[in-house]
C-alpha cells in the first residue's frame, strides 16, 4: 500500500519547472479570486526624491484560480501602455502557487511579475502571502530613461484618494 501511495505521489510530481507553469493544471482548478486595483506610471528626474505621476489610474483587473497541484502555478496576465516621450508597455503577470512539497495545496503563495519597455526593457518581481495580495498587490518597477528613472507602481486605490 505504501509503495502504491509513493508511487502516486512520484506520479503526480511535475519533471521541470517550466513544465509546472505551462498551465496544464488549469483544468484542474475551480476556485477564482479576482484581483482588482490600479496602475500608475511616473517619472523621477534625476536629483528628485519624489517621482510625478503622469498617467494614473488605469484599471487592472484579473482573476486568476487556485492551483491543486504541487509544483504548479496558475496564472493570470494584463497589459497595457502609456505615452511619455515615446510609447511606454507595460505587462503584469499573477501567479498563485502551489509549494511543490505541499500534497494537497494548502501552503500557497503569490506572485507578481512586471515588465516595462521602452527604450529600454525592465522586469521585477515580488513574492506575496495572501493578505498582501488581496486584493491587488502593491509594488512598484522602474527602468533607467533619459534624465530619470521611468517607473509604473501597482497600488489598490485610486491615486491621492
Amino acid at each position: 500500500m505504501n509503495k502504491l501511495f509513493l508511487f502516486f505521489i512520484v506520479l503526480l510530481t511535475p519533471i521541470s519547472s517550466n513544465y509546472a507553469l505551462d498551465g496544464l493544471s488549469e483544468s484542474l482548478s475551480s476556485e477564482k479570486r479576482k484581483i482588482e486595483g490600479f496602475a500608475s506610471f511616473w517619472f523621477l528626474k534625476d536629483g528628485e526624491f519624489l517621482p510625478t505621476p503622469f498617467k494614473t489610474d488605469i484599471p487592472v483587473k484579473a482573476e486568476i484560480k487556485k492551483p491543486n497541484v504541487p509544483g504548479y502555478a496558475e496564472i493570470a496576465k494584463s497589459s497595457f501602455s502609456a505615452v511619455y516621450s515615446q510609447e511606454i508597455n507595460a505587462e503584469i503577470t499573477f501567479f498563485h502557487i502551489c509549494e511543490k512539497s505541499d500534497f494537497d495545496c494548502s501552503k500557497t503563495y503569490f506572485s507578481a511579475q512586471v515588465k516595462i519597455s521602452a527604450s529600454s526593457k525592465s522586469f521585477c518581481g515580488a513574492y506575496f502571502s495572501s493578505a498582501d495580495f488581496y486584493p491587488f498587490p502593491v509594488m512598484f518597477c522602474s527602468l533607467s530613461y533619459p534624465g530619470g528613472l521611468l517607473g509604473i507602481t501597482l497600488h489598490r486605490k485610486p491615486y491621492g484618494k
